[in-house]
């Protein structure tokens, strides 16, 4: 029972990152008639964002808190200096390498780990190879760079 548990578990979040499943904005933010709603990672239209080597896909926002949810795409070899954001993120890297890291250290994530990046903690961000992740925030999104 244990085992079927966990290998239903594990399909769970293996389709989730695959596919990129999750409701509608109105279903979060309080709708009388949620629907659902399919996202797929590799056949949405991404669109550039300020950072170079960086587009994005939303795939809800909230007009009330600025919370949203997006697929993020890093070119290989991005490289984001030391930054902030002003609100907690919540990620998983869903294909490609992820690079995350402080001032001193750097790591390599790859597709399946999840990332929660606290408010305000200096961090820098980019990829090694192409990558996708998926993101996720209850406030809207923010950059401010470290000198």
């Amino acid at each position: 029972m244990k085992t079927n548990i966990k290998v239903s578990v594990l399909a769970l979040v293996l389709m989730v990152g695959r596919v990129g499943f999750v409701f509608s904005a109105e279903s979060k933010i309080g709708a009388t008639s949620p629907k659902p709603y399919v996202a797929v990672a590799d056949k949405v239209e991404y669109s550039p964002m300020p950072m170079a080597g960086v587009s994005q896909y939303v795939i809800f926002s909230s007009s009330k808190t600025g919370g949203y949810a997006a697929f993020t795409k890093f070119a290989a070899g991005t490289k984001i200096a030391l930054h902030t954001h002003s609100n907690n993120i919540s990620m998983v890297i869903i294909s490609g390498t992820f690079l995350y890291g402080d001032a001193a250290n750097e790591k390599e994530l790859g597709s399946g780990i999840y990332l929660f990046i606290p408010s305000g903690i200096k961090h820098t961000s980019g990829a090694k190879t192409d990558c996708v992740i998926f993101e996720q925030s209850n406030a809207k999104f923010d950059v401010t760079m470290i000198k």
